[in-house]
C-alpha cells in the first residue's frame, strides 16, 4: 500500500485502480490499513468488499474474472476464519494397545 500511494494518502498515478474490483481492493487495502486488528479485518474490511464487489451491475469479462477469484478466496478466508489466532486445544494422548489415556489433565 505504501507504494501504491502518496504521503497524503492518494493514490499515485501509475497506481489508478483499473476497474471496479480494483477500485474494492484498493479501498479494502485502506481499511486494512486502518485496523490493524485481525478480527477486524475479517469481520469489516473482508464482508465489505464481499458486498461492493456483489454489487457490480453489468461487470465486463474482466470484472467477472477478477471478481471471481477475489469473491472466492475472500469468502474461503471469511468462512474459514483466518487470521484469527485460535487456540488450540491440547490433544489427548491415547495407548492404543490398553485403549486409555496417556495424559492425566485432558477431558
Amino acid at each position: 500500500m505504501d507504494r501504491r500511494s502518496n504521503p497524503d494518502g492518494t493514490l499515485k498515478e501509475w497506481s489508478k485502480p483499473v476497474n471496479r474490483v480494483d477500485r474494492a481492493a484498493y479501498y479494502h487495502d485502506l481499511c486494512y490499513a486502518k485496523h490493524p486488528e485481525t478480527k477486524t479485518r475479517n469481520e469489516i474490511c473482508d464482508r465489505q468488499m464481499l458486498k461492493e464487489v456483489g454489487q457490480i451491475t453489468d461487470p465486463s469479462l474482466r470484472e467477472r474474472l477478477d471478481r471471481g477469484l477475489v469473491s472466492n478466496l475472500v469468502k474461503a478466508k471469511v468462512n474459514l476464519g483466518l487470521g484469527f489466532k485460535k487456540k488450540l486445544e491440547k490433544r489427548c494422548k491415547m495407548d492404543r494397545s490398553a485403549r486409555r489415556r496417556i495424559t492425566q489433565a485432558c477431558d
